[in-house]
């Protein structure tokens, strides 16, 4: 047993190695409860469990999207092929999805630890930055969220990139070199946030490596740094890089509308709002409370607040440019915090939302340098506040596992975490939203409304919020309100692809078939890949018996999505109309490979096969058909009809029977029955069953010509 005497010696002769593992022991007990988690109702669908190109797992064609596709409004083709392999290796089981953000998170820890110390020398101040960075709250969103799996990868690229700059430092060269820009190039695929870490190596190289060397009395600061000519051209390869990065991501996002005009968030609100947010996350830091996934954008942010939040950032960056050379951690993690955080400070206006937890992850790094080597020093010339320092760490470390312990547990469920936002926010319209999705996935559609119409009621120009309203009332037969909801959430956004899909759908309910393909056309033409949109087109064709429009519909369906069997159950029916009984035949089939167990499918291809009079396979798929559901009266009632043609009269009596128990009005079932009563030589019986048959349907003229016919023979044999 290890006591405490030997645990020091042990510490003392394999600090990292000790402080490694305590490391990786802090982050397992606070986030371990991740593997009984769910995936969430935000983002995780569009990143993995509804995704087609990450649940089937790695192959050319998924890559090659990854690549190549702007999906979910961004560009991180690493983050996507990792999402792949987890579908590849795991499934859909969230909890292993969970486990490997937590992993990247404990590499991550671990990383920032050697890095620091082998950087600055600083043993416990490096423990002290990893610690924390290890188990804050404000990191709980990037690790206990699958789709914030971008954040904790690209992070892991940045650490590396930091560990291979070092080593190029202390011996340059062009293998180093290329090191440096492979880590740095894997992250930016991993996450665009990385393009700022060029000016990051540019501020360690002032410290603590030390590249940047001035006297005090010879020159300032800003000057000295600007002389440094090969320093900068040395990372030219690295702001190109950033660059692209920057131009793709923009891309991404004004493709997915998500880039804000300054109509909507003027430049003034925006800068008021990214000081703001400056300084709220340094409260947050301090103070983790009152956490959420989202907070809403302020409406009206008052004068006094903004102006505030700029003179005291500015005071604390005058502050730091002060103190440069006697204290360089400070302007190096005061610069580092707020550059880290440019890309999504709001300047560039991305969503709807004013800060995010998440973004923290990096930047967080530049404020615990400040304090971690403030600190140091302020205990350097105090010795006595030694046993406080550590005293103190030895409360606020476990204090900050216990909160987020706590924090984690919120995302145990979508519902649990969007409940407990609405409860520290206000006025979270998105909040409201998501969990109204929730509901409505629930079968709990009258609550699903409920938080609709408080989302409306919050923010109506939110186009997510009316397009779930018109869902909510398609799905409750409300097609007028549906259609008003729908035509709100396109007048709103004009390239919403699935308003216009769905827009289309209710109008076709009401048969307003002309209007639906308008809008399905709509939809194609502002994402031609979609493929509900092909589908519904395709099914209003057919509909509208216009079978030759209909068929290139269904195959561009099967082009996208050769599994999507309702395209081959369609396609079968197009050429059913069309009188092709062969690629009728053979489109049912492929769609029966697809879904074995449709009774619906396994019905279309044996009623075809019978009308073909290939009665013995008809027979086969009808007695699958009745395997599935027994009492289906369409297979009963035809395997009589395939029975009977074959010369299998008593067989196809007992499934005429057994249709007409099932349905005892039905009029096919007896006329089919009384000629197989005939057929036996039972008069009576067949009399009475064509009888039957024209009470139930008097018009049916085929009954009436069989009874009398067997009238005219019974008079004439008697």
């Amino acid at each position: 047993m290890i006591n405490l005497k030997n645990f020091y010696s042990i510490l003392k002769n394999n600090p990292k190695t000790v402080i490694s593992i305590v490391l990786v022991g802090m982050i397992v007990g606070v986030y371990f409860q991740v593997y009984a988690f769910e995936f969430v109702g935000f983002d995780d669908n569009e990143y993995v469990y509804e995704n087609p190109h990450v649940t089937t797992g790695i192959s050319l064609e998924n890559i090659i999207w990854s690549f190549t596709a702007f999906h979910s409004n961004n560009w991180h083709p690493l983050t996507w092929i990792s999402h792949m392999m987890d579908c590849q290796v795991f499934g859909l089981h969230p909890g292993w999805h969970h486990l490997v953000n937590l992993l990247f998170h404990i590499l991550n820890s671990v990383l920032l630890f050697l890095v620091f110390s082998k950087m600055t020398g600083g043993l416990w101040q490096s423990a002290f930055i990893a610690a924390v960075f290890a188990i804050h709250p404000l990191h709980v969103e990037s690790v206990a969220w699958v789709a914030e799996r971008k954040d904790v990868l690209s992070a892991f690229f940045w650490m590396l990139t930091l560990w291979g700059y070092h080593a190029y430092v202390k011996l340059p060269g062009i293998k180093r070199y290329i090191g440096v820009l492979l880590f740095f190039t894997l992250g930016l695929l991993s996450k665009p946030m990385l393009v700022t870490l060029p000016f990051v190596l540019l501020l360690l190289d002032y410290w603590p490596l030390g590249r940047i060397q001035f006297q005090e009395k010879q020159c300032d600061f800003t000057h000295c740094v600007l002389s440094q000519k090969n320093l900068i051209l040395e990372k030219i390869p690295l702001f190109i890089l950033s660059g692209v990065s920057s131009v793709m991501t923009f891309g991404a996002q004004n493709h997915g509308g998500v880039v804000k005009s300054f109509e909507t968030f003027p430049m003034i609100n925006r800068i008021a709002n990214a000081f703001v947010s400056y300084l709220s996350y340094m409260g947050k830091m301090i103070y983790p409370e009152n956490l959420a996934f989202q907070y809403p954008y302020p409406e009206n942010l008052a004068l006094w607040k903004g102006t505030g939040a700029v003179l005291m950032v500015l005071l604390i960056t005058l502050l730091a440019m002060h103190l440069a050379v006697k204290r360089p951690y400070f302007i190096v993690g005061w610069l580092w915090y707020l550059g880290t955080l440019v890309p999504v400070i709001g300047l560039v206006q991305v969503g709807m939302q004013s800060m995010a937890d998440r973004y923290m992850y990096i930047p967080m790094v530049g404020l615990l340098m400040v304090v971690s080597w403030g600190v140091s020093e302020f205990i350097q010339r105090w010795k006595t506040l030694k046993t406080v320092s550590a005293a103190s760490a030895m409360i606020i470390i476990p204090l900050l596992m216990v909160v987020s312990w706590k924090q984690t547990g919120y995302w145990a469920t979508s519902n649990k975490m969007l409940e407990h936002t609405l409860k520290v926010t206000s006025n979270n319209y998105i909040a409201h939203d998501t969990l109204g999705v929730n509901l409505f996935l629930a079968g709990k559609t009258d609550e699903a409304i409920y938080h609709y119409l408080k989302a409306a009621q919050i923010y109506p120009k939110n186009y997510y919020t009316q397009f779930n309203l018109g869902v909510a009332r398609f799905q409750q037969g409300k097609m007028d309100e549906a259609i008003e909801h729908y035509t709100k959430a396109v007048s709103l956004e004009p390239n919403y692809a699935k308003a216009h899909c769905n827009l289309g759908a209710a109008f076709f309910q009401k048969k307003e078939y002309e209007k639906a393909g308008a809008h399905f056309l709509k939809a194609i033409t502002i994402e031609p890949d979609y493929i509900d949109a092909h589908f519904n087109l395709g099914v209003l064709y057919y509909t509208d018996g216009k079978m030759d429009e209909a068929i290139p519909c269904f195959l561009k369906v099967i082009e996208f999505r050769p599994d999507f069997a309702n395209a081959y159950y369609y396609l079968g029916l197009v050429f059913d109309k069309k009188g092709i009984a062969d690629k009728a035949v053979t489109n049912f089939q492929a769609a029966l490979r697809l879904q074995p167990n449709s009774v619906e499918i396994l019905l279309v291809l044996a009623g075809e096969l019978l009308k073909q009079g290939s009665f013995n396979e008809a027979i086969r798929y009808y007695s699958d058909a009745l395997k599935l559901a027994p009492d289906n009266l369409v297979a009963h009632h035809n395997l009589g009809v395939a029975f009977f043609n074959l010369g299998q009269v008593d067989r196809a009596i007992q499934h005429y029977v057994k249709a007409i128990k099932i349905n005892p009005n039905f009029a096919d079932g007896y006329f089919n029955l009384g000629g197989a009563l005939y057929t036996k030589g039972n008069i009576d019986g067949a009399a009475s069953c064509f009888q039957q048959a024209l009470k139930i349907k008097p018009d049916y003229e085929e009954a009436q010509r069989e009874l009398a016919k067997l009238l005219n023979k019974k008079k004439s044999d008697s």
